[in-house]
């Protein structure tokens, strides 16, 4: 193959796989994860067995995760785009609370110390719909309970509401 070949092959080999670069600039591969470090100063948090000598307990002072992040983004055009975010969530927070007795004497709470993933957005996203400045949004899309928060004070809410997290608490 002389020079000139082998510099008309990578020309054209260059060529074919441009288009497929620009596909790959599109997309988008996020991940986020909130971790905590809990660490107990006295005596008084949870205790396990230590792993070399069963016998003898040690506080448990470890990460934890609270919650985390899948996203991939794809903008297919500049009309058209594609999300996907799985979210795994640390229920450990109180998963519901239950009033015990009546009068209510007493309050009983359930806990799961998982991280459960779910799908949170899975959408086609359509702007300029039908007239400018118009989107149609089709799928699992996002709603607009904390975005106006967040635009505003730039943090994002990891942890759960009151509501989320104590359930419906005005059954008697």
């Amino acid at each position: 193959m002389t020079k000139s070949a082998k510099l008309a092959a990578i020309l054209v080999l260059g060529l074919l796989l441009l288009p497929s670069a620009a596909l790959l600039a599109q997309q988008s591969f996020k991940t986020t994860i909130y971790l905590d470090y809990r660490y107990f100063l006295s005596t008084e948090g949870p205790i396990t067995l230590e792993p070399a000598s069963p016998t003898s307990a040690y506080l448990n002072n470890a990460f934890l995760f609270r919650r985390a992040y899948f996203n991939y983004e794809n903008k297919i055009n500049d009309n058209l785009k594609f999300r996907f975010r799985l979210d795994a969530d640390n229920t450990a927070n109180l998963t519901g609370v239950t009033l015990t007795g009546d009068p209510v004497s007493g309050v009983s709470t359930k806990k799961d110390d998982k991280l459960r993933p779910f799908i949170k957005h899975l959408f086609l996203q359509y702007d300029n719909f039908l007239v400018p400045m118009m989107t149609l949004n089709v799928g699992m899309i996002e709603t607009l309970t904390f975005k106006p928060a967040e635009e505003r004070w730039g943090l994002r809410s990891v942890a759960k509401t009151l509501v989320d997290g104590y359930k419906d608490i005005t059954k008697t």
